[in-house]
């Protein structure tokens, strides 16, 4: 993945499922600051979705909206109820590339 973006002169991260933080730090992958030995950044916490496969893409970045409240009233319970809520988007610009780790990593 570093050659990915070596070729491409792209400062990236690596998106990874959280069980692996502690196989790359047992290989010396993960250094302090959460980053690759190239200066990458690790992001891990995929619960489910990428299984042992590792992405590798450019800065995410995001869009949010204004919060948003919704209030309701019932005088019959002496109920008053309010719900904030704010839309979020992240996004990537490229996946660079994507690798298939085995599970004995």
């Amino acid at each position: 993945l570093e050659l990915a973006f070596a070729a491409t002169n792209t400062t990236g991260f690596i998106h990874a499922p959280a069980n692996l933080a502690a196989v790359a730090s047992r290989y010396q992958l993960l250094l302090d600051g959460g980053r690759t030995p190239l200066g990458h950044r690790w992001v891990f916490g995929y619960a489910t979705g990428l299984g042992e496969t590792l992405v590798a893409t450019s800065q995410p970045f995001g869009w949010r909206d204004a919060v948003q409240l919704r209030e309701a009233t019932d005088p019959q319970t002496n109920t008053f109820v309010a719900i904030a809520e704010r839309s979020l988007v992240i996004a990537v610009e490229h996946v660079l590339a994507a690798v298939q780790i085995g599970a004995s990593a």
